[in-house]
């Protein structure tokens, strides 16, 4: 009888245990994104307790951690950057937030800082480009801006939404454009991307230069239209900042007629992600609708 006890006692505790494990969902949802978590980061994982990790090599960081934000049903974070990136400050990532294993957002986060005011020095905030999402689907695309005014350090991390927001219904067709009426303080373009698996991507701009070298001072091989379709062979983590809000890494490329090159990767979209700029389109559209009646 004992024995028994013992036995279905140590059931529950590895069903507790695994049912903790969020770290195969999570995988699942960054692959949509072709981003991959090292299984070494999963060993971590388990091994703290399955409350957080980190892997920082080479040129990878990544972490996960448990978080939260007032009024959002979010309790953890995956943060990953390009680690040989010295454009931006190290504390700059893109995040994919999660409830659970439900995907919720994918933004980009830094840390607070505020001149000649160190009371909140050392919170994490939201901006840039931000999709949402609710059961698995695109619901909302937006602007996060930093926020002013807080009275209280929890505040830095709500989000402050800055230029239009974007809602999709389940079929992803636009259902209402807002406006915030916060303008944004920056030039909010693509998300921020540290780097860019091996795969299949779109130009997200039209005439991107392909070059013979990481560099956007080598010799161009030729322009490519908006939405040409070209297989990443290997990111070379060399980051070059073209402008204050665009900031990427060189990616060999092949192109269907077997050419190679070098694209910058902030100009690129992986196949499985949205297509924000049709999507940017379709709002245009809506709102011209909407407008004429």
């Amino acid at each position: 009888m004992v024995i028994r006890i013992f036995i279905l006692l140590l059931i529950i505790i590895t069903t507790e245990i695994e049912s903790k494990d969020l770290f195969p969902s999570w995988r699942k949802s960054l692959e949509n994104f072709n981003y991959q978590l090292p299984e070494e980061l999963y060993d971590k994982y388990k091994e703290f307790g399955y409350d957080g990790a980190g892997y920082f090599k080479d040129s990878k960081g990544i972490y996960i951690r448990k978080t939260r934000f007032p009024n959002e049903e979010i309790n953890y974070a995956i943060g990953i950057r390009n680690q040989k990136d010295k454009f931006l400050s190290d504390s700059v990532f893109l995040i994919f937030l999660f409830n659970n294993e439900e995907l919720r957002m994918i933004t980009t986060k830094g840390l607070y800082t505020k001149i000649d005011d160190y009371s909140f020095t050392g919170m994490d905030y939201r901006f840039g480009r931000s999709y949402e999402f609710i059961d698995g689907n695109l619901v909302k695309i937006s602007c996060l801006d930093k926020g002013t005014n807080f009275s209280q350090p929890i505040e830095i991390s709500k989000k402050e939404y800055c230029g239009e927001i974007i809602h999709l219904d389940a079929q992803g067709n636009i259902s209402n454009v807002t406006d915030s009426k916060n303008p944004c303080s920056y030039i909010c373009n693509s998300r921020y991307m540290p780097y860019s698996q091996p795969g299949f991507y779109y130009t997200t701009v039209d005439q991107l230069k392909l070059r013979q070298s990481p560099s956007s001072k080598s010799d161009v091989i030729m322009s490519l239209p908006l939405d040409t379709k070209v297989q990443v062979i290997e990111d070379t983590f060399k980051a070059e900042r073209l402008s204050p809000y665009v900031n990427g890494n060189w990616v060999k490329v092949i192109l269907e007629d077997g050419k190679e090159g070098f694209l910058y990767g902030f100009y690129l979209r992986f196949e499985k992600e949205p297509n924000l700029n049709l999507i940017l389109q379709k709002a245009e559209e809506w709102k011209k609708t909407k407008n004429k009646k």
